[in-house]
């Protein structure tokens, strides 16, 4: 079961938004160390605050070519918002956390958002980048979070804007995920 080194589930339950900020800043520096190992431009998008909240549009994985998108609306009525597109190669992910991916993409509807992300981080193991991601269960209350990890060796990721946070209507967000 993936777990979230820095926002996890018992700082989420304390809710002390001085807690999220020591561990924002704490996170930070980890990556600042793992500079070597992490391209900055990947290192970058932990500064992509609006992610929170973000809304699963449609996932897709090519095993055989080991690569990813996850695409993911985010931004607020008073901004805007938009699609963050995150491609991974090389990607990697484990049956338990590419079900629980595949839980969080198919119960989002166009209007119905059971899930909202709650924090995302960025780390280094076993030779890969990892991409930690923390979703509310809002089914459930704020008490329950449901966390998956993408492991890949590159990891690249654009916007592009959208007009409001309503989803397009895909029969399936995860076609080609567990299960199909």
């Amino acid at each position: 079961m993936t777990r979230m080194k820095f926002f996890t589930q018992e700082v989420f339950d304390a809710g002390e938004h001085e807690d999220f900020r020591r561990l924002d800043e704490e996170h930070l520096q980890h990556l600042e160390g793992l500079q070597d190992q992490i391209p900055y431009y990947v290192r970058t998008l932990e500064k992509v605050k609006t992610i929170s909240d973000g809304l699963v549009v449609r996932v897709g994985h090519d095993r055989i070519q080991k690569r990813m998108k996850l695409i993911l609306r985010i931004g607020d009525s008073l901004y805007e918002y938009v699609d963050i597109i995150i491609s991974y190669f090389d990607a990697e992910i484990s049956a338990e956390d590419d079900l629980v991916l595949a839980t969080i993409a198919r119960t989002t509807t166009r209007t119905d958002f059971r899930f909202d992300l709650a924090a995302h981080e960025l780390d280094f193991v076993d030779g890969k980048i990892e991409h930690r991601l923390m979703f509310h269960d809002n089914s459930l209350g704020d008490h329950d979070k449901k966390v998956f990890a993408i492991r890949c060796r590159d990891l690249k990721w654009r916007f592009v804007g959208r007009a409001t946070r309503l989803l397009p209507d895909f029969a399936d967000r995860y076609p080609n995920g567990p299960g199909r």
